[in-house]
């Protein structure tokens, strides 16, 4: 959190929650963003989102569950709670499948720029994933 006041960033991420979180929530409380990792444990991500975190994150690169798995619990979350998560998209074709179960935000996975003649294309293939999957307004 000192970083984050000292290069005036929006807010900051924490990989899970505990002593650490509860830090940065005190020292950023209204003036910055603190998100945290949710564990795959319901019980975990429960606590985290009690604690005060803006938004909990879903998934995390080299994680061992599946994509599926991280979608389960975004759905699972959203369905539930009011603070706002994020899905991590293991792979940018996912990123439309993590809006439908409800992840208010989408974290790309880092392989997206290992190749920067395509993060162009894959961006707005992304893009279009997310519009389509985004709720239709009501008249």
């Amino acid at each position: 959190h000192r970083l984050a006041a000292r290069v005036d960033a929006d807010g900051l991420h924490v990989a899970t929650a505990g002593p650490e979180l509860e830090e940065a929530l005190e020292a950023c409380r209204g003036r910055r963003i603190v998100g945290v990792g949710a564990s795959r444990s319901r019980d975990e991500a429960m606590r985290a989102g009690e604690s005060g975190a803006d938004y909990l994150l879903f998934g995390w690169p080299g994680e061992e569950d599946s994509q599926d798995a991280v979608n389960e619990r975004v759905a699972w979350w959203a369905e539930i709670f009011n603070v706002p998560c994020v899905g991590y998209a293991s792979d940018p074709s996912a990123a439309g499948a993590l809006a439908r179960a409800g992840a208010e935000f989408v974290a790309l996975c880092e392989g997206l720029w290992d190749e920067p003649e395509r993060i162009a294309a894959t961006l707005a293939s992304v893009s279009a994933e997310l519009r389509a999957a985004a709720p239709k307004a009501v008249s």
